[in-house]
């Protein structure tokens, strides 16, 4: 009997909590010394020497980012190359943690490399009369590819100094997950970087 007058006992106490508990707020909290701004220091530092392998370390959910060519050409290597190059961040608020989540807002300026489309065609137009020229052909050869690809982008260098800055202010919302702070991958996150809209694949 003492034992159930013991399991009794607990039952009630623990009732009794519970009743003192109901209208109170329940929330995560976590304890820990990193801070979130130096994920987002972490990733963008990674992100402008190209090196997307150590982004990861710092996306939610195992996120990789990772930016394909999908077009053959190495012009859209060389546009990318040139707009995280002239990519610079700044966090332009005091980071909000609520419990396992944290946000703050961040400034990205970078060249807007794809609003010299004008430019580049008519510098491709100069290059290709060139081309021609000084290898004395009848046309330009706009079935080689390498030709081509080789000629865009010897104009793209011509003109990429042009390219005006853009300006773009995001929310970064963040995660706490393994132990550290982790960037949530957003469209929003990802045009600010690259300037277009991009698609997420599995």
């Amino acid at each position: 009997m003492k034992l159930k007058f013991v399991r009794f006992i607990a039952a009630v106490i623990a009732a009794a909590v519970l009743c003192c508990a109901v209208g109170c707020e329940f929330g995560t909290y976590v304890k820990t010394n990193q801070l979130p701004e130096s994920s987002v220091t972490g990733f963008f530092d990674c992100l402008k020497s190209e090196n997307f392998t150590g982004c990861d370390e710092y996306l939610a959910d195992h996120a990789s980012f990772e930016i394909k060519n999908y077009t053959g050409y190495a012009l859209a290597d060389v546009m990318l190359a040139a707009r995280l190059n002239g990519l610079r961040y700044e966090i332009i608020s005091q980071p909000v943690v609520n419990g396992a989540a944290a946000r703050c807002v961040v400034r990205v300026n970078a060249p807007n490399v794809f609003g010299l489309k004008e430019a580049i065609s008519e510098e491709y137009n100069k290059l290709k009369n060139s081309y021609v020229k000084d290898n004395e052909l009848k046309a330009f050869p706009s079935d080689d590819k390498e030709v081509v690809d080789k000629v865009v982008t010897e104009a793209f260098n011509a003109v990429a100094a042009q390219a005006e800055e853009s300006s773009v202010e995001i929310t970064v919302n963040m995660s706490f997950q393994d132990g550290m702070w982790k960037i949530n991958v957003t469209e929003e996150l990802c045009t600010a970087i690259l300037g277009e809209v991009v698609s997420n694949e599995e």
